[in-house]
């Protein structure tokens, strides 16, 4: 693939100077490619610069000897490749130099042009990444205001490349070094590095969220599906629902402090309430008998039992429907409990028969039943349950009534009290959110006596419960209010994050980016210089017009593909290609436009399933030959 000419122009800074560019200079010499000057012509520009001169003075000689020309092809190779230059190697450029069969240019050339085409030995790897540090210095430097390209700026030209090697991790030293230097990101390199990581650590962040963004008690934001709009919606439900607690709309709107305040007072106020209920409790169970109160205690206690029994038997019954349902279903027949303790089934057109008889309260099948039924033995057991829950449920329901009876005789005195002397509505019960829920009125007027002190305890004790409660559901509120202000809080500053890796990228020079343009899957490149941040999708498929048909623009994948060209005629769905153990992007001429396909994991390119698992990218009107792809980026040389 080719170089980009910004890259080979960055290549003869180190071989003949072993710095990084300056930008006015990278800048002139791209210029001068661009009016048609070879870069065996811009090569030999360079040896005959004074800096070149100063440092090879040979090369303002007429008749060098072999020592210097050696001296100079070994300051070449260590420069490129940090290595001395082999016998042979040096043996055949020394003659082609002394002899004057190539110029100085032209040798470079010649060596640069060979670690090029060989960029998976380690000379290429070397050259590669001094290029990436040079270029990467080059840019930060070139967004400076006012840069000069003083004897400072020399040095740190020169230094930046010491260490650099074949390793990534050296690389990224000099970047950090670099971006330290300049006070921002050194390079679209980093920069991109930076915006990368700043999404990952946000879609990490997002990726296994489960939100109650209603406060429902259900999860209406699965693991997966969460974006930065639910975290919000999420903590503005949870601000609104402490402010419905503290039943101050203001709350919402208010400053931090102030909030804080608000629920300083809010909880106190509470805990106040809870004290008055508590003395009101104590003066109230003071007023009645010892008796009355150990009589009032097992009303309590006996609608509870009566509640949970209720409960049981409604559940009870629900199933029983649905098993006869299925059995009626399957056997096709009616079932019917006659006389209150026969269980008999009709079938379709047939006579009633008798499958189980219900004897101190237990249903017992019949010796003989009609073959062929099927289910029953199910069934059966769901019409004991609902018969065993239904009784409990009665014998707790009777249960109460005598604990009330109880209240009335002790309150008025009157021993000879039944059951019937209990008003209509002083035992009532309902379904509330599918569970019952008993209400005693004590002081009720509907039957012979009430008993209004009796009552007045009950009152006491529910009005204490409801004041706990009040505090524990102002407790919960600012529980869940507090840590969806964590999470906002730290989503914000992921978001944040993300918002100034963009601008180091996006905003001009002037002002601390790199004045380049983001953009999109699916958009097309503008007249601007852009640049794409590749993000793997498994099986997303699009297509992006205008790549470098106007500005310079760049598609950044990262350091971890290895480039694999593909003949027009490969078909990568149904034939293996590549490694199976490297990750790799696949590149190919389909008619006029060139296909990037990248693997999710390192086997797809070795998978004949008749699909490619990974990404697939077309850029239209590009030729595959123009597609240059080094340091993690595709660009047009």
């Amino acid at each position: 693939m080719a170089l980009t000419t910004a890259q080979l122009i960055a290549q003869l800074y180190i071989g003949y100077y072993n710095r990084a560019p300056e930008p006015e200079g990278l800048d002139y010499w791209v210029g001068r490619v661009e009016a048609g000057v070879s870069l065996s012509d811009i090569a030999d520009s360079f040896a005959a610069s004074p800096e070149a001169i100063a440092a090879y003075p040979w090369l303002a000689m007429s008749n060098p000897s072999a020592g210097s020309v050696g001296a100079f092809l070994e300051a070449v190779y260590q420069n490129l490749f940090n290595r001395s230059i082999d016998a042979d190697g040096l043996a055949f450029y020394s003659n082609e130099l002394l002899t004057g069969l190539r110029s100085p240019g032209e040798i470079i050339a010649s060596i640069q042009a060979n670690a090029n085409t060989n960029t998976n030995n380690t000379d290429g790897q070397i050259l590669a990444n001094k290029v990436t540090v040079g270029l990467a210095w080059y840019e930060g430097a070139k967004a400076q205001s006012g840069f000069e390209f003083n004897d400072a700026a020399k040095a740190s030209a020169n230094t930046i490349l010491d260490g650099v090697g074949a390793t990534q991790a050296s690389v990224d030293a000099a970047l950090a070094t670099i971006e330290d230097l300049f006070g921002a990101p050194a390079s679209l390199d980093a920069a991109l590095a930076d915006l990368f990581d700043a999404r990952e650590a946000l879609s990490d962040a997002l990726a296994d969220l489960e939100l109650d963004t209603n406060l429902d008690g259900t999860i209406d934001v699965e693991a997966g599906d969460a974006e930065v709009g639910d975290v919000t919606s999420y903590f503005n439900a949870a601000t609104a629902a402490v402010g419905a607690e503290l039943n101050n709309p203001g709350f919402a709107s208010a400053g931090a402090a102030t909030q804080q305040g608000l629920i300083n007072d809010g909880l106190k106020a509470a805990q106040d309430v809870i004290t008055k209920e508590t003395a009101e409790l104590r003066t109230a169970e003071a007023g009645v008998s010892s008796a009355l109160l150990t009589a009032i205690n097992a009303v309590e206690s006996r609608a509870a039992a009566f509640e949970v029994a209720n409960d049981a038997a409604i559940a009870a019954d629900v199933t029983e429907d649905g098993e006869a349902a299925r059995f009626e279903a399957v056997n096709d027949g009616a079932l019917a409990v006659t006389g209150g303790n026969t269980l008999e089934f009709t079938p379709a057109g047939g006579s009633a028969v008798t499958l189980a008889t219900l004897t101190n309260g237990v249903w017992v099948a019949n010796t003989t039943l009609p073959t062929g039924l099927v289910g029953f033995d199910a069934y059966l057991a769901a019409l004991q349950a609902e018969t065993t829950t239904a009784t409990a449920a009665t014998q707790a329901e009777t249960a109460l009534d005598n604990a009330v009876l109880r209240v009335l005789q002790l309150e008025s005195g009157n021993a000879n009290l039944t059951t019937t002397d209990i008003a209509p509505d002083a035992i009532t019960d309902a379904q509330v959110d599918g569970r019952t829920v008993v209400t005693i009125d004590l002081a009720a007027t509907g039957g012979t006596v009430a008993a209004p002190n009796a009552q007045g305890v009950l009152d006491a004790r529910q009005d204490l419960v409801d004041a706990q409660e009040a505090l524990a559901d102002l407790q919960d509120a600012i529980e869940v209010w507090e840590a969806a202000g964590d999470l906002n809080d730290q989503i914000s500053d992921l978001v944040e994050a993300v918002t100034a890796a963009e601008e180091a990228i996006t905003n001009s020079p002037a002002n601390g980016g790199l004045g380049l343009n983001l953009i999109s899957e699916n958009d097309a490149f503008t007249s601007a210089d852009d640049v794409y941040l590749f993000t793997q999708d498994s099986g997303t498929t699009f297509t992006v017009a205008n790549f470098g048909q106007i500005g310079d623009d760049v598609i950044y994948v990262g350091s971890a593909y290895t480039l694999v060209e593909l003949a027009a005629t490969d078909t990568l769905s149904t034939k293996a290609y590549g490694s199976a153990t490297v990750l790799e992007v696949f590149i190919q001429q389909v008619g006029a436009n060139t296909v990037l396909s990248f693997e999710t994991a390192a086997f797809d390119g070795s998978d004949t399933d008749g699909s490619f698992n990974g990404t697939v990218i077309t850029l239209t009107g590009v030729n595959a030959d123009d597609v240059s792809f080094a340091n993690g980026y595709f660009s047009i040389a």
